[in-house]
């Protein structure tokens, strides 16, 4: 086998075709946290940095709900914060309108983000810079 020949051992190969999970159970069953309600919030998941852009998502959605264009959806983010990511908070403090709208969660459980994925509205990727896109691929 071609597996043999190259490395020296012979190993299984799973063979997955792209979506063929796409409508499994997921994980255990996790409540969504902080009050948030079904179909109800826009989620957009990854490290909070200037890369990942999502300063200037925050002064999207405070157009947004100025223009009282928002139809009452929560704005949620997910993952770990650079602390170096000052114009994040600038944009927070400039838009007092985004204090009740917006819910930072910081890291999660995979169940708990398995939920938050399955009953968002959808999901907002804002980067300007992007690898692979691991939450973009999981949010599909």
């Amino acid at each position: 086998s071609l597996m043999l020949e190259f490395t020296g051992a012979l190993k299984p190969i799973d063979r997955c075709l792209f979506g063929q999970h796409i409508n499994s159970p997921g994980l255990a069953k996790a409540a969504l946290p902080c009050g948030l309600v079904d179909g109800r919030y826009l989620l957009s998941v990854g490290r909070i940095a200037a890369s990942k852009n999502q300063a200037r998502l925050l002064q999207a959605w405070a157009g947004l709900i100025d223009a009282q264009q928002d139809t009452g959806l929560q704005l949620v983010f997910v993952g770990k914060a650079d602390k170096a990511y000052h114009e994040l908070a600038a944009t927070l403090a400039a838009h007092p309108s985004l204090r009740e709208r917006v819910l930072f969660l910081g890291e999660v459980s995979d169940e708990t983000l398995d939920a938050l994925y399955r009953a968002c509205y959808f999901t907002v990727f804002p980067s300007l810079i992007e690898g692979y896109g691991l939450p973009a691929a999981e949010s599909i």
